[in-house]
């Protein structure tokens, strides 16, 4: 779906608050919101967040790991991302 209308549509993915989120250590949710990097990502136009409502209880801890990755892990450009800005620098 992505490359047949990724050029026109942005897509919602979420990491999983069932599972992964409130039960994993931080380790996995970094995992997992890179592969929905890797899968979705290229050419921009993912939406990356929870898949719902965080659940009371999750640890703040698996929050912070499911955010970062999403502001500095980005496998598409050449280059490297650089700073807190998180700028890139293209070769």
């Amino acid at each position: 779906m992505k490359q047949r209308v990724g050029d026109r549509l942005s897509f919602e993915r979420g990491v999983c608050v069932q599972q992964t989120l409130p039960w994993a250590s931080e380790e996995p949710v970094r995992y997992e919101t890179m592969q929905l990097i890797d899968v979705m990502g290229q050419d921009g136009g993912c939406i990356l967040g929870p898949s719902r409502a965080i659940q009371g209880g999750t640890l703040p801890e698996n929050i912070i790991a499911m955010f970062e990755p999403a502001g500095s892990y980005y496998p598409f450009l050449v280059g490297t991302i650089l700073g807190s800005s998180h700028t890139a620098q293209l070769v």
